[in-house]
């Protein structure tokens, strides 16, 4: 890895690998009241694209979480 970041308490782990030839942020969001996390690229290189790409997929999950819906992510 390259770079990391952590936001919203360790919910949200940005993160870059250092074997990818484009420069391409990935994530990592803790399901809320779950367990396991969600694993996804961002498709982009810039890193408040790429937050705001993870954020926006967190606050979905907590919706999803609030709401009653069953949220899987992996381990």
């Amino acid at each position: 890895m390259l770079e990391s970041k952590t936001f919203k308490d360790g919910a949200i782990y940005l993160y870059q690998r250092a074997e990818y030839k484009k420069p391409t942020s990935l994530y990592r969001v803790k399901v809320p009241n779950g367990s396991g996390y969600v694993n996804r690229s961002t498709g982009t290189g810039d890193e408040h694209k790429a937050f705001k790409f993870a954020d926006d997929l967190y606050n979905q999950l907590l919706v999803k979480s609030l709401t009653g819906a069953t949220v899987v992510g992996t381990c």
